[in-house]
């Protein structure tokens, strides 16, 4: 049985500039493709442990948009608060069952010379 749901802090950038937690990585494909599967639910169960991804705002996806994304049978509720198209998403959780007050991810796709560098930061 899933744990009910709590609602968490609405944070944003003064919180995320706090992240110690940051990776990085090069691919050898235009920032574009790298952005389009930021933009594919599908395309997140397959590079991290999700089960499902769902927006759950309509397109075009900016500030405000909202999605849930599931780890097993537990959802999380995320809202963007920071969207730059093509180039940057950043969200806090909303609600979850999570043992957190807060979270925050961000995720910034850079050019470099022959491809793009994905760099991610997050702070719970």
């Amino acid at each position: 049985m899933a744990r009910a749901k709590k609602t968490h802090r609405q944070v944003g950038e003064d919180y995320l500039a706090g992240a110690k937690q940051r990776v990085s990585h090069r691919f050898d494909l235009p920032a574009s493709a790298v952005w389009a599967a930021l933009l594919d639910g599908k395309a997140w169960t397959e590079w991290l442990p999700l089960t499902r991804v769902v927006w759950t705002s309509p397109q075009p996806f900016g500030v405000g948009t909202t999605r849930t994304v599931s780890i097993g049978e537990m959802d999380i509720d995320e809202v963007f608060f920071a969207w730059e198209e093509g180039r940057r998403m950043a969200f806090c959780f909303a609600a979850s069952a999570l043992p957190v007050s807060a979270a925050v991810e961000d995720y910034r796709v850079v050019e470099v010379p022959g491809g793009c560098e994905l760099q991610w930061a997050g702070r719970a």
